[in-house]
C-alpha cells in the first residue's frame, strides 16, 4: 500500500471503480470492535466500510482521523477495540 497511488477495481475486463490512496487523505486502518451496541450506521456516515459482522464482533475499514470514531467506541457494552494498519486484503474486501 505504501507504494501504490491508486487502487483499481475490475469486473472481468471492465473497470468498475478507482480509489485514490494519497497519504494526505489519512491512514487506512482496520478496526475490530468486540461487544454489542456499536452504532454501525453512524460509523458508515463517518466513512467506515464494513468488512465482517457477527453478533459480538465487528470489523471495518476506516480512513481518516480515528479521533472521530472515539465517541462511538465509548459504549458500555463494548468490551474490546483493536486498531491495526489496513492490509491490501482489507482494502479489497471493502470495495
Amino acid at each position: 500500500m505504501r507504494f501504490a497511488g491508486i487502487l483499481y477495481y475490475f469486473s472481468g475486463s471492465h473497470l468498475t471503480s478507482a480509489r485514490d490512496l494519497s497519504m494526505n487523505d489519512g491512514v487506512d486502518c482496520t478496526v475490530t470492535v468486540m461487544g454489542t451496541g456499536f452504532p454501525i450506521e453512524n460509523a458508515v456516515k463517518l466513512g467506515a466500510h464494513m468488512l465482517e459482522e457477527a453478533s459480538d464482533e465487528l470489523r471495518f475499514l476506516f480512513t481518516g482521523n480515528i479521533q472521530t470514531l472515539l465517541p462511538l467506541l465509548e459504549q458500555s457494552t463494548i468490551t474490546d477495540v483493536r486498531i491495526e494498519d489496513a492490509t491490501i486484503e482489507d482494502e479489497l474486501m471493502a470495495y
